[in-house]
């Protein structure tokens, strides 16, 4: 900026200087700047004077001058060309030069006023926006002030509210107190006539109870007793009939009727099996085996059946379960059904139309003319696994079902009464 001032300063006194030294010199009259300065004069006199002269003394003039301007140009251009040592074209484009440093400085200064006054605009601005948000601020803090004051005058007013209603709430409390006190001594003393009179009464009936209980404990040992002798009874019934000895009353289906652990309505048929068939009871321990306590075992190896009371055997017999082609699954089992009366719904005998007994004996594989399918007999039927349990059937020596447990007639009664459902079952090979 120092460099631009210091070459404008240069040039404008360059300017001056040929502008002043632009005149006509002539030594003779008085040195050169005082013939520059006559024939200014003398120039400012000649141009008033052609104002006043008429338009052909104007052209005249005109043409005087005009002459006059090329003798001084010229003149001037020897002079400035002689005392700057420089062309007319240089000077020329000096001037434009310096004309154009004037313009570029003029638009640095335009450009300078109009970032400063952007800047003051800029600054008025943010403070106007700074203002602003003191002014918000300070707003917020009265508002907040005066929400503050609000709220203390809310909180007062609760306070005394709360002790107003505390005051109230505690007097009312003193006096529910003494009303309940009141009530509590009145029930007191009414608990105490009804407890006295209700110790009687406790008293009587106790004793009542009391009489109650031994006639009903009388009772109880009376029914058990009688239970007892029943089912020993029963099982001398039944132990008999599996030992094929007589049994009093007609024997072991003359129990009809009576009220035994098993149903007894339906008549076994007599369903023989060879005399060598094996046959274990223990008739000490017959009578303690009972459903809650028994378990059975299935020996497929021996074809025997085992009921036990704990580890203790009671039962054993022969059995015949499974034939070639038909076996009985072993794992452990429960039984699931009880039932006296049981026919086969797989296995029995088919009829034609005229009651003729047909070959075949598979519900499911009917022969040629069979009209009617009669299911195999399987009294005293415990189910344990499927279609496969244990009941009275022909028991050879050996495997002879269709994968069920064949138990002898005479033992079967007697297994079927000493279990129930729920009663575990092993099946081994």
């Amino acid at each position: 900026m120092k460099s631009f001032f210091s070459k404008l300063l240069f040039f404008t006194v360059i300017g001056l200087t040929i502008g002043v030294m632009a005149q006509p010199v002539e030594a003779q009259n008085g040195g050169l700047l005082g013939e520059l300065f006559k024939k200014q004069s003398a120039k400012d006199n000649k141009s008033k004077s052609k104002k006043t002269s008429s338009s052909s003394t104007k052209k005249r003039t005109s043409s005087n001058s005009s002459s006059s301007r090329k003798q001084t140009k010229a003149q001037q251009g020897d002079f400035l060309t002689a005392l700057t040592g420089k062309t007319a074209e240089e000077r020329a484009k000096e001037k434009a030069k310096a004309e154009y440093e004037r313009k570029k400085a003029a638009e640095a200064k335009a450009k300078a006023d109009a970032k400063a006054e952007y800047l003051k605009k800029k600054e008025a601005i943010a403070k106007a926006r700074q203002d602003a948000r003191e002014q918000a601020i300070a707003d917020a803090a009265k508002k907040k002030a005066a929400e503050e004051k609000a709220r203390d005058l809310a909180a007062r007013e609760k306070q005394k509210a709360m002790e107003k209603a505390a005051s109230l709430a505690r007097k009312q409390k003193l006096e529910e107190e003494r009303a309940r006190e009141l009530a509590e001594k009145k029930r007191a003393d009414e608990a105490r006539k009804a407890a006295l009179a209700e110790s009687r009464m406790k008293e009587a009936r106790a004793r009542q109870l009391l009489a109650e209980a031994r006639e009903k404990e009388a009772l109880r040992r009376k029914l058990e007793e009688d239970k007892i002798r029943e089912q020993q009874r029963i099982d001398e019934g039944l132990v008999a009939q599996a030992h094929g000895r007589k049994t009093r009353g007609g024997g072991l289906f003359g129990l009809r009727g009576r009220t035994t652990p098993i149903s007894v309505e339906y008549q076994a048929p007599a369903i023989p099996s060879p005399p060598s068939r094996y046959l274990y009871i223990n008739e000490r321990e017959i009578s303690s085996l009972n459903s809650s306590n028994s378990r059975i075992e299935i020996d497929l190896s021996d074809q025997r059946a085992r009921v036990y009371r704990g580890n203790t055997l009671v039962i054993e017999t022969q059995i015949s379960s499974g034939k070639s082609g038909y076996t009985t699954p072993t794992g452990n089992y429960a039984i699931q059904e009880k039932l006296v009366d049981k026919r086969s719904g797989r296995y029995g005998t088919w009829y034609n139309s005229s009651g003729v007994e047909l070959r075949g004996d598979d519900h499911f594989d009917p022969p040629p003319g069979a009209s009617k399918f009669v299911g195999a007999d399987m009294p005293y039927w415990l189910r344990f696994t499927g279609g496969i349990g244990m009941h009275v059937g022909f028991v050879p020596d050996g495997p002879a079902s269709h994968g069920c447990v064949r138990v002898p007639s005479n033992v079967q009664p007697l297994i079927f009464s000493k279990v129930k459902v729920g009663t575990p079952v092993k099946v081994k090979g």
